[in-house]
């Protein structure tokens, strides 16, 4: 189950989606159905991979700015 705050297909219901994606053409959450019709010629990843890659691109930055306080 998805925690409650996390948004669902637009389009079609929890009970209808197949899975979830991550359109990097749109920059949007979509479900199994949006991905093989509107989006089947957009790059697409697994929003669990897309979760995991903004995670690391946050504490890459929180890194940055720590040593930048510590300078100043």
């Amino acid at each position: 189950d998805r925690p409650p705050e996390m948004p669902t297909c637009k389009d079609h219901t929890p009970e209808e989606e197949k899975g979830t994606y991550w359109c990097e053409g749109c920059s949007k959450e979509i479900c199994g159905h949006c991905q093989q019709l509107k989006h089947k010629d957009h790059k697409f990843i697994i929003i669990t991979d897309f979760v995991q890659d903004v995670e690391q691109q946050v504490h890459t930055l929180e890194l940055i700015i720590l040593k930048l306080l510590i300078v100043f």
